[in-house]
C-alpha cells in the first residue's frame, strides 16, 4: 500500500518544506532495530518522555517519602529515639506520618512541584520544595494541636523537613539526568498528503521530546522527517523503527487494516486526538469529529458523581464565603471611594445546556465602561479598570461573589468559565464544536484557566476550548481537586 520515500525539511518555525524527491537509502538495519515495546527499555523510554506519568510518579514518591521521613525523624531525634518505650510503630507516629504526607503533597501541588515545565529543571524546585515542606510542617503541627493538644517536638519536625527536602530533590535530579537525550520516535499515518503535512507540522512544532521520523498516507507515497528516514512501510511493520504509530482518526478501512498489521507486531498505535489528550491535556477542536463525544469517559455525568460534585461545590463555596465575608465591607468601601457606581456588577453569561444566567462580581471597571449592545474584550492593561479593580483582578477577589452563584446551582466550583451570550453567538459560528463546553456546569476556576493564559480574542478562546474539551471528556473528581490546588498556586502568583 505504501511505497517511495519523499523527504521533508523542518524549518525554524516548525513548518515543513518539501525537498527534492529522490529515494532515500535506508540506514543499516542494526542501527534501527529496537527491542519489543514490552521490554524494560521501551517502558522506561515511554515513562521518561511522558511528563504526566513522571508527575504522578513524583506525587506517589513524595507521599511515601514524607510518611517515611516522619518515622526517620522520630528514630533520629535525641528526644525520642528508636529505643523509646513506645517504639516507632504506634498510632501517634502513624497518624503524624499520614497527616504530614497529605499536607506535603497538597502544598507540593500548590507550589508547582509537579508542573511539567519544572521536571526538566530540578534546581528550580529547591525553594518551592523547601516552602512546601515548611507549610506541611506548620499545617501538621496545627492539626495536632487542634485535635490532640500534643504537637510533635520541634527537633523531630526539623529532621523530617531536612530529610524530605533532600530526598525529594535527589529524585528530581535523578529523573532529570535520566531524561537527557531521551526522545520518542513517531510515525504518522494519514489519509492524504495535505492533512498529513499539516498534522506532521503540528507534531514537530509541539512535541519537544518526540521526533516524527516518517509520515505515510494513502495514495502510495510516503514522507520522511527530521533526523531519520523510513525506507518503507514494511520496515515499520517488521523492525520496530518507531516507538509509536500516530493515526489520523478519519482513515479509511483499508488504511486501518495496514495499521492493524503494525499493532499485531507489538507497536503502540494511537489516534492523533488521543495523542494530544495524553501528551498535552487538551483536545484541539479542529481535529475532532461529530462522534468524538461518544468515546468520552462521562465520569462527571453519573448520578453519584453529580451528587458528590454538588456536595463539594456547596462545601467549598460555603467555606469560601465564611473566609472572605469579613473582607467584603472593606472591598465595598474601597470600590465606592475610588469610583462612582454600584459595588456589585451583574452580567449575563451562558451556562449549562446553553441556559443564560446572571453572574455577580465586584465591580472593577468604571461605570458605563462599554456602550450598550457593544461588548468589548478585557485587555491586559485596560484603561477602563479602576485602581482597586486592578488589585481585585490580580488576586481574583472580584470573582468571590460567584460563590453565591455556586450555592444557587447556576455554577460549579470547577468547570469551564462562562462567556457572555454576545461572544458565544460569534464563537458558535466560527469555532467548531464550541457548544460541547456547555455540557457541564461553568465554574469559578477550570482546567483551561490553570493551563492557559487569559483569553482576549477568538484565537485564544479556540485554544482554551481545547482544554475545556479535555475536561468535558476526562473530567473526574480527582481532576477537580488537582484544579483547585493549582488554582491556589495561581492565586499566590497573582495570575489571572
Amino acid at each position: 500500500m505504501f511505497n517511495g520515500v519523499y523527504p521533508l525539511r523542518v524549518e525554524e518555525d516548525g513548518e515543513l518544506a518539501s525537498m527534492q524527491p529522490p529515494l532515500l537509502h535506508a540506514l543499516p538495519e542494526n542501527l534501527w532495530r529496537s527491542e519489543s515495546p514490552e521490554t524494560f527499555a521501551a517502558v522506561a523510554r515511554d515513562f521518561l518522555t511522558s511528563r504526566r506519568w513522571q508527575a504522578r510518579f513524583l506525587a506517589i514518591w513524595d507521599a511515601t517519602l514524607a510518611g517515611l521521613t516522619v518515622f526517620a525523624g522520630f528514630a533520629l531525634s535525641p528526644a525520642y529515639g528508636s529505643d523509646h518505650p513506645a517504639g516507632l510503630v504506634n498510632s501517634s507516629i502513624l497518624g503524624t506520618s499520614v497527616i504530614f504526607a497529605s499536607w506535603y503533597v497538597s502544598f507540593a501541588f500548590i507550589w508547582g512541584l509537579y508542573d511539567t515545565d519544572r521536571l526538566s529543571r530540578p534546581m528550580a524546585c529547591v525553594i518551592p520544595t523547601g516552602m512546601a515542606a515548611c507549610c506541611a510542617v506548620a499545617a501538621t503541627l496545627g492539626v495536632q494541636y487542634v485535635l490532640f493538644f500534643s504537637p510533635t517536638g520541634r527537633w523531630i519536625m526539623a529532621l523530617t523537613w531536612g530529610l524530605v527536602l533532600c530526598m525529594s530533590l535527589a529524585m528530581r535530579v535523578f529523573l532529570a539526568r535520566l531524561r537527557r537525550g531521551v526522545t520518542k520516535s513517531i510515525v504518522f499515518v494519514g489519509e492524504d498528503a495535505e492533512t498529513s503535512r499539516e498534522a506532521v507540522s503540528r507534531l514537530c512544532r509541539e512535541s519537544k521530546d518526540a521526533k516524527v521520523i516518517g509520515c505515510f498516507y494513502k495514495n502510495g507515497k510516503a514522507l520522511s522527517t527530521q533526523t531519520r528516514a523510513v525506507a518503507g512501510w514494511d520496515q515499520v511493520c517488521s523492525n520496530h523503527t518507531s516507538d509509536m504509530i500516530v493515526v489520523q482518526e478519519s482513515c479509511s478501512p483499508e488504511l486501518m487494516a495496514e495499521v492493524m498489521r503494525v499493532a499485531h507486531n507489538g507497536l503502540t498505535v494511537t489516534g492523533l486526538v488521543a495523542y494530544f489528550e495524553h501528551k498535552f491535556g487538551r483536545v484541539p477542536c479542529d481535529l475532532i469529529h461529530s462522534d468524538w463525544l461518544l468515546y468520552a469517559n462521562h465520569h462527571l455525568h453519573s448520578p453519584v458523581a453529580r451528587a458528590v460534585k454538588r456536595c463539594m461545590d456547596v462545601v467549598c463555596a460555603g467555606i469560601g464565603l465564611m473566609l472572605t465575608l469579613p473582607f467584603w465591607p472593606v472591598v465595598a468601601l474601597l470600590i465606592k471611594i475610588t469610583s462612582a457606581g454600584p459595588v456589585f456588577y451583574r452580567q449575563e453569561r451562558v451556562g449549562l445546556h446553553g441556559d443564560v444566567f446572571s453572574i455577580m462580581k465586584f465591580r472593577t471597571m468604571y461605570e458605563n465602561a462599554e456602550d450598550p449592545g457593544a461588548p468589548q474584550w478585557a485587555k491586559p492593561k485596560d484603561y477602563r479598570v479602576t485602581a482597586i479593580g486592578k488589585a481585585l483582578r490580580k488576586t481574583r477577589f472580584d470573582e468571590v461573589p460567584q460563590f453565591l452563584n455556586v450555592l444557587k446551582g447556576d455554577m460549579s466550583f470547577v468547570g469551564p468559565r462562562p462567556e457572555r451570550p454576545e461572544f458565544v453567538d460569534d464563537f458558535r459560528a466560527s469555532i467548531p464544536h464550541y457548544d460541547i463546553r456547555h455540557l457541564v456546569k461553568p465554574g469559578i476556576t477550570g482546567w483551561a484557566q490553570i493551563m492557559y493564559r487569559y483569553a482576549a480574542g477568538e484565537l485564544e478562546t479556540k485554544t482554551k476550548l481545547s482544554y475545556d474539551l479535555f475536561y468535558v471528556k476526562n473530567g473526574t473528581l480527582l481532576l477537580d481537586i488537582e484544579i483547585v490546588l493549582r488554582t491556589t498556586r495561581a492565586l499566590m502568583n497573582g495570575a489571572r
